[in-house]
């Protein structure tokens, strides 16, 4: 009703049943195809490409310099924040 405060959680959005299989599971390999992440059509993000390259470079350059890394907690602490929901902190170790 008029005066209320809404808010619009896009993640809610990337985890729709209707257009990501089984959308609650994390899959290494899925193909992000077209979440909200970026934006879409006219509004897409000119930098997703490169930001995505990004994340693919040192992901792999971490994974290389340090094969056997893992989680030092098996369940990592969440920042709390609505509608940016991401890890507080993630603790890792390697021999």
């Amino acid at each position: 009703k008029r005066g209320d405060l809404v808010i619009a959680l896009i993640g809610a959005a990337n985890r729709d049943p209707d257009r990501f299989v089984d959308p609650d599971t994390f899959d290494i390999g899925r193909r992000a195809g077209s979440h909200l992440s970026f934006g879409s059509g006219p509004h897409v993000c000119i930098g997703a490409g490169l930001s995505l390259l990004e994340a693919d470079v040192v992901l792999r350059a971490v994974l290389r310099r340090w094969p056997d890394l893992r989680r030092v907690d098996p369940n990592p602490r969440w920042n709390g924040i609505a509608g940016l929901r991401g890890l507080a902190a993630l603790p890792v170790t390697s021999s």
